[in-house]
């Protein structure tokens, strides 16, 4: 392992990072690079600290990761230069690097050719290292760091991209998103939409609501939150007013009409291209029909069991796409009623869920051999006395307290945010992910779909011990030396194995790594809602409507520049959009900027004289 060292123990050299500023020039990167927030710490599980390989050169490690070679990291860099030559020659237009680390692949890039290159690291603390210790004032001119998502579209066409997986590997959200930006560089798509997001009014299905909105963010859509949680009093309230079941289904029907007409009036302000709707979301079938009515698309995500509710078949043949978390048999009812129904499984926000290192009272209190995080279906109920003996605590809401299992709970019937829910997996030996079900005293032996919480254990580094799911295997390695998840087949094998894993610490470890590293790579849901807005946009997905009032077609606007280099080259950074308004224009420029062009001024004079939202 290379020798750590502190950048606060070991400040950067002078020369070289001065030099380095001198290159890059006044604008808003230097004083991003110069502002506090470059070298604070943050909860990111993926921290980047400085390090010497063997060979006395800096390298960079990032949560224990080293990014290099910590032997010869230069020889690495000439070897991936090599393998990225392998491919063909480098376009004159240059090339594109999807992450720096240290920067000894770039250096070896930029001396094996003559074409000019940009680099996008979203992480300014890696940047600030790297300029630190690196010479990047030998490059002038030929080297350029991108550190937001929108600089990237303002690079010219034709450039060649070129990942440093290491980079990619460790870092949580945001290289989809640049592979996908960077690809609109080669190929004319549309690579970002106006999306609506809109969650339940409460349940299971509205953090997966949150995580989906935060998915598409980092996919680099431009997303809006429609937040039916302040509503979700007066949805209680409706049951607690009258037993009389026409009255509350009357008063049902007045609250839906109500909700109708807000999410109405959110889509009516934002004109978004696209409304992602999650199971359970405030939008009946006769919103659904307005919507379509007048061009607005929505996608539906039904993360449910379609055997326990039937509202999906008045909902689906409504939406342009329904998304699924089960297979066969649901998808080929959806396709007898003429429905585009596509398996969508369930997936982890590594924002929220993410290794945490726990003080002694959250330890306290979160800890234990054996937990378990969720509600008390009946299942579960019967289930859990035959290990609550091994040292297990239970959270979560919607359990019978007068059960002897209510000894089981710190924190009975409290509902656990999504960062409480992080600090139980982190704090526990072994999760028990024991799956829902109405119909069974223990494992259902027929469940196929995969729960949120598979991957939200996993991707904070913690381990779990898994009822036995048909569609599993899709997603994870299920057995053998590599396996990525512990399995348990009923009472008797549940226990049997938490034994065995509470007095294996070390193959619990192994298991968790593994299973980190697969989620984090694939089941994310900024890979989910990729995978599921890309794959409509590949189908024909559109803009609704770039007429619309206060939007403008970018192809448009670049043609009615033509002859003004500078416009038309303000503008292509927009080119991803397809369509436009003035308060996305205003906002790409940024608040605080020091360096505004003319074309940046124009627009930003237009925002002030409107009066009002573009």
């Amino acid at each position: 392992m290379p020798d750590r060292e502190s950048v606060a123990e070991n400040p950067e050299h002078p020369d070289i990072f001065s030099d380095n500023l001198r290159m890059i020039g006044p604008g808003a990167l230097i004083n991003r690079i110069l502002s506090r927030e470059s070298s604070k710490s943050s909860p990111d599980p993926f921290p980047p600290v400085l390090a010497r390989a063997r060979n006395g050169q800096p390298v960079m490690t990032a949560g224990g990761i080293s990014l290099h070679s910590s032997y010869d990291p230069e020889k690495e860099g000439d070897l991936w230069v090599r393998e990225a030559l392998s491919a063909g020659g480098l376009p004159a237009a240059g090339v594109l690097v999807l992450g720096l680390a240290m920067g000894h692949h770039v250096i070896s890039l930029l001396r094996e050719s003559a074409c000019p290159v940009w680099v996008y690291e979203p992480d300014l603390r890696r940047l600030r290292i790297s300029l630190s210790f690196m010479p990047w004032s030998a490059f002038w001119g030929r080297i350029h760091f991108v550190t937001e998502l929108s600089e990237i579209a303002a690079i010219v066409p034709g450039v060649r991209i070129l990942v440093h997986s290491p980079s990619e590997r460790t870092r949580q959200n945001g290289y989809a998103a640049a592979r996908k930006m960077a690809g609109s560089l080669q190929e004319n798509i549309i690579t970002s939409l106006r999306i609506l997001v809109v969650p339940p009014v409460y349940g299971g299905s509205y953090p997966v609501a949150q995580g989906a909105a935060n998915g598409l963010k980092a996919a680099g859509h431009r997303v809006s939150f429609f937040d039916a949680s302040p509503f979700e009093g007066a949805l209680r309230a409706i049951g607690a007013q009258t037993s009389l079941d026409l009255h509350k289904r009357q008063l049902h029907g007045i609250f839906s009409g109500f909700m109708d007409e807000m999410v109405m009036a959110k889509v009516l302000s934002l004109k978004p291209d696209l409304i992602v709707a999650l199971a359970q979301a405030p939008m009946s079938p006769s919103l659904l029909k307005r919507l379509r009515e007048m061009g607005y698309p929505v996608a539906y995500w039904f993360v449910e069991d379609f055997r326990l509710t039937s509202y999906w078949e008045s909902i689906a043949p409504l939406v342009h796409d329904f998304a699924v978390i089960q297979k066969d048999p649901f998808l080929t009812l959806l396709s007898d009623r003429g429905v585009h129904g596509r398996y969508l499984p369930a997936a982890a926000d590594p924002t929220v869920f993410f290794p945490r290192e726990l003080i002694s009272g959250d330890q306290a209190l979160y800890g234990a051999p054996v937990g378990f995080m969720g509600a008390g279906y009946p299942n579960r109920q019967r289930f859990f006395p035959k290990i609550a003996d091994l040292g297990l605590k239970i959270f979560g809401t919607e359990w019978n307290l007068s059960d002897p299992l209510a000894r089981n709970m710190p924190l009975p019937n409290r509902r656990m945010s999504p960062d409480e829910c992080a600090r139980i997996f982190s704090a526990t030996d072994v999760n028990i992910n024991l799956h829902s079900s109405v119909y069974h005293n223990g494992v259902n032996p027929d469940g196929d779909f995969v729960n949120p919480r598979s991957f939200e254990i996993a991707a904070c580094g913690a381990f779990s011990l898994v009822d036995r799911r048909s569609l599993m295997e899709d997603l994870f390695v299920m057995e053998g030396p590599l396996a990525e998840v512990a399995l348990f087949d009923d009472e008797i094998s549940c226990r049997a194995r938490t034994l065995h894993y509470l007095n294996h610490p070390e193959e619990r470890r192994e298991i968790s790594r593994r299973a980190m590293d697969r989620v984090l790579k694939d089941h994310t849901y900024e890979v989910r809602m990729s995978q599921w807005i890309g794959a409509m946009i590949e189908e024909g997905l559109r803009p609704a409507n770039p007429e619309m009032t206060g939007r403008w077609p970018v192809d448009r606007l670049i043609s009615s520049a033509e002859g003004d280099d500078g416009l038309v080259s303000f503008l292509n950074r927009f080119r991803r959009m397809g369509s436009v308004g003035l308060d996305e224009i205003v906002g790409e420029i940024g608040p605080g900027k020091d360096d505004i062009t003319p074309e940046e001024a124009t627009f930003l004079l237009m925002k002030e004289f409107s009066g009002g939202p573009g």
